[in-house]
């Protein structure tokens, strides 16, 4: 983790937000979201946020 603060649950949700939007709110099940928070509140929401950019930028669908 680099030196910024960890993300929050809101911080979270914003982002998947725009990953449903564009993958499919179907794609991810509360299974499934609880299993990416476990990893996600891990890391910087600046981190998170890039992941996500990349994510939505390079899969044509839905990154398991």
């Amino acid at each position: 983790m680099r030196d910024g603060m960890k993300i929050t649950e809101g911080q979270f949700d914003i982002q998947m937000q725009r990953i449903y939007q564009t993958f499919g709110e179907k794609n991810y099940s509360s299974q499934r979201m609880a299993l990416i928070w476990q990893v996600a509140k891990r890391v910087s929401y600046e981190d998170f946020e890039k992941i996500c950019n990349h994510l939505l930028a390079t899969f044509r669908y839905a990154p398991l």
